[in-house]
């Protein structure tokens, strides 16, 4: 989040991919306001969040799940 005189308020995401980043500049408002700076700030953490418990948790614990099974199939062969 940069706010300032002259740009006004700008939201800026930085996307890190192994050894690349990405930065998208999102220009929210001309003026300093309240409400771009919330939406700014609290929207994306809310967003964030939320997909971390819906989906990637998910996943997460699937993957978790599937070499648990492969380390116990592992160990019975033995």
């Amino acid at each position: 989040m940069v706010v300032g005189l002259p740009p006004g308020v700008t939201l800026r995401v930085r996307v890190v991919r192994s050894s690349q980043t990405y930065t998208f500049p999102i220009h929210l408002s001309d003026e300093i306001m309240l409400q771009p700076i919330f939406y700014g700030t609290i929207t994306p953490l809310i967003i964030w969040f939320t997909l971390k418990k819906l989906v990637f948790d998910p996943m997460e614990d699937k993957k978790q799940e599937e070499e648990r099974k492969r380390e116990s199939e592992a160990n019975l062969q033995k």
